[in-house]
């Protein structure tokens, strides 16, 4: 996927278990898949590590998440501490975890702050903690349940669809995003409400 730092665009993908971060066809950042609170890597049911299976960029703040069956990592970009001489001089640096109750299916930015997921027949919208005080962002369709466990992350909205959501897409300020299920043609657009 493609993301933006201070107006310079960079690459992010995943090979294998490490995230890449290239800006002109040069590697900026290699990250080795993460590892649990516990110190061990993730891992699946049978456990075995797993790969990476998403990779999404913020256009506008340089972030970074990255699933891994159904963890999500996210990574901030941090101004280094000497010049290293490359095109972008940021490290990327952990800062979040979200556990969701099923794998990912798909996920996007919607703005710097928030992140949107599908996971089986779940849409979420989650807003970084720090940044939703005060200003609580709704949908048309709302719901409560504990189906995502969020770190530092609060779920600001959930809808039920009837099949997984295959790809997202988000308006550049955040207000629209589109969603197209798995075994349909139809993009569906939705915007947001704010009180």
């Amino acid at each position: 996927d493609v993301g933006g730092v201070d107006g310079l665009h960079f690459t992010a993908c995943a090979v294998g278990f490490e995230l890449v971060v290239l800006a002109n066809n040069e590697r900026v950042e290699l990250i080795s898949t993460p590892t649990t609170k516990n110190g061990a890597s993730p891992t699946t049911k049978n456990g075995a590590s797993p790969s990476i299976t998403r990779v999404v960029c913020s256009h506008d703040s340089g972030r970074v998440a990255v699933s891994f069956g159904s963890l999500i990592r996210t990574f901030a970009p941090t101004r280094s501490r000497l010049s290293t001489g490359r095109i972008i001089d940021y490290d990327w640096r952990e800062t979040q975890s979200i556990i969701s109750c099923a794998p990912i299916d798909c996920m996007q930015w919607a703005s710097g702050r928030r992140l949107m997921i599908s996971c089986e027949n779940f849409l979420f919208l989650c807003h970084h903690a720090i940044f939703t005080e005060g200003s609580r962002v709704t949908y048309p369709l709302f719901a409560e349940d504990h189906s995502l466990r969020v770190n530092q992350w609060n779920r600001v909205w959930k809808c039920i669809v009837r099949e997984p959501i295959h790809h997202i897409d988000c308006s550049p300020d955040g207000v629209y995003f589109a969603t197209r299920r798995r075994n349909d043609e139809t993009v569906r657009v939705w915007y947001t409400e704010t009180r």
